[in-house]
C-alpha cells in the first residue's frame, strides 16, 4: 500500500488516499479519472481527479505548473481513448476471423455451440 494522489484543478488542492503502488501501472486508463467519485473536494466539493502514486503536485500557488498538468492529464486520456478503441477493434477483428476459422471447420456439435456463443458476445 501507498499514497496515491487526487487533485482538484478548480481549487488547486491535493488529497492522498490509500492505494496499490502498481495501480497505475496496471489500469493506466484510471490516471485522469474520478473513480467512484468517492473523493471530493474539501473546500468546493466538486469530484477530484486520480493521478496516481507516482505524478507529482506541483505547489498550490504555481498556476502555470497546475495548468500543465491538467493539459497533460487531459492529453493522456484522449491519447488512452484512442489507444483502448484501436485494441478493442483489433480483438474484434481477431474473434471475427477465428469465428469464420470455426466455421470452415468440419460440423460438430460443441464447435457449433462455440460458434453461437462467439457470434452472441459480439
Amino acid at each position: 500500500m501507498c499514497k496515491g494522489n487526487w487533485v482538484c484543478f478548480k481549487c488547486r488542492t491535493a488529497t492522498r488516499r490509500d492505494t496499490w503502488r502498481l495501480v497505475t501501472h496496471d489500469n493506466p486508463s484510471l490516471i485522469g479519472g474520478t473513480g467512484t467519485g468517492c473523493v471530493r473536494c474539501a473546500h468546493c466539493t466538486s469530484l477530484c481527479v486520480f493521478l496516481g502514486p507516482s505524478i507529482a503536485v506541483p505547489p498550490k500557488n504555481n498556476l502555470r505548473e497546475w495548468t500543465r498538468l491538467e493539459q497533460e492529464i487531459t492529453l493522456f486520456r484522449q491519447t488512452n481513448s484512442e489507444k483502448e478503441g484501436r485494441d478493442a477493434t483489433i480483438l474484434k477483428h481477431q474473434k471475427e476471423k477465428f469465428i469464420e476459422d470455426l466455421k470452415r471447420r468440419p460440423q460438430n456439435k460443441e464447435r457449433a455451440k462455440l460458434v453461437k456463443k462467439l457470434e452472441k458476445s459480439r
